[in-house]
């Protein structure tokens, strides 16, 4: 049997941009789905929309490759000043600097913005870390200096977090020069908020908002899934999420 040729056997970056998914009617139709699950329905219908449209020789050769969902979308005219974008990043439990940077500025340049409202941070936590705690608060201090460069730079003017408690969100308070204005609580992990939690965000005027986002948005797994069932084995091969953002 012969073997299938990988479609781009050199590309060491791919960036998926799914494009405006409010409007898709099969995800309307399926309310259900649980945010992994729609995810990976968005990066498979996005796959399959751009793979036609590339070059397969030259594929070859290309070392980054952006695909971008071809489906038509809604060409009404929004005005930038009704409109207040929220983003959330998803990053995992290990991450660079410039992987932060790359996120943010590939949003503004996708929204067609100068700057968004809020930037909302998510982490995925590392079983591995003998003090869990401790490893999320050095984390989310290295990402939120990262950040507070584009608070300074006018790109983004307000910062949030996702599932800190509240000794984790005091932390980040205490360090940060741009304190958070918001931090997501899931609802899995409570249904009331801890009163000191509470207590603390009302007197920092931080807003607890809550989510049903999973701890991990993208595992490798389900990656590897994706990619497995559109592209062949060796495409599929080495990969892994550096950052999401919606």
């Amino acid at each position: 049997m012969a073997t299938e040729i990988p479609v781009f056997p050199k590309a060491g970056k791919l960036t998926l941009h799914t494009g405006n998914i409010v409007n898709w009617d099969r995800l309307k139709r399926n309310p259900s789905q649980s945010p992994t699950d729609e995810l990976k329905e968005c990066l498979t219908e996005t796959l399959c929309s751009w793979l036609p449209t590339i070059n397969r020789t030259d594929a070859q050769y290309m070392t980054s490759l952006k695909g971008c969902n071809r489906v038509p979308e809604n060409n009404s005219t929004y005005n930038r000043e009704t409109l207040k974008y929220t983003v959330k990043l998803f990053l995992p439990s290990e991450f660079s600097s410039q992987d932060v940077r790359e996120a943010i500025n590939q949003v503004l340049v996708e929204l067609k913005t100068d700057f968004v409202e809020t930037v909302l941070v998510s982490i995925t936590e590392d079983s591995n870390d003998d003090d869990p705690h401790m490893a999320m608060v050095d984390k989310m201090k290295a990402l939120w200096e990262v950040l507070e460069t584009f608070v300074e730079e006018n790109k983004v003017l307000t910062l949030g977090s996702s599932d800190l408690n509240t000794e984790g969100l005091q932390d980040l308070y205490n360090i940060s020069k741009v304190k958070p204005c918001i931090n997501q609580v899931n609802l899995a992990s409570c249904c009331v908020m801890p009163p000191e939690m509470t207590e603390f965000a009302k007197q920092h005027d931080i807003q607890l908002l809550t989510h049903n986002d999973p701890k991990e948005m993208l595992p490798h797994k389900v990656f590897h899934d994706v990619l497995g069932e559109i592209l062949t084995e060796q495409d599929t091969q080495l990969w892994q999420p550096l950052w999401l953002i919606r």
